[in-house]
């Protein structure tokens, strides 16, 4: 499983050091912040998007890789419990970290 999960992250251009620094933010993020602040922070960020749950989703793809208060899953799990495929999983993960990542400069705009 991690090293399925290193060799995607290196196919990507990732480093693992760099994945495993996104991971402790990630981490860090949910423990110092309120999930429903999290969430509307994510909310903000998908307003323009066609899927009225892709913040609940965002939200619950990024819990369940990087085990927020729960075991880690797959991306062909999390898919299957939204009938989605690994890829769409993949890219709402990478979404969620990207807004995430600008949490601090978001917080201003709140």
């Amino acid at each position: 499983m991690v090293a399925f999960f290193i060799k995607n992250m290196v196919v990507l251009g990732i480093k693992f050091a760099e994945v495993v620094q996104m991971e402790e933010y990630i981490k860090k993020v949910f423990k110092e912040n309120n999930e429903k602040f999290i969430l509307k922070i994510i909310e903000s960020q998908c307003a323009r998007s066609t899927d009225k749950n892709s913040a609940n989703k965002i939200l619950y793809v990024l819990k369940k890789r990087f085990s927020i208060n729960c075991e880690k899953e797959t991306l062909s799990k999390i898919g299957k419990q939204f009938n989605l495929s690994s890829e769409r999983i993949r890219n709402l993960e990478a979404k969620g970290m990207k807004i995430l990542k600008n949490i601090e400069r978001l917080k201003t705009y709140l």
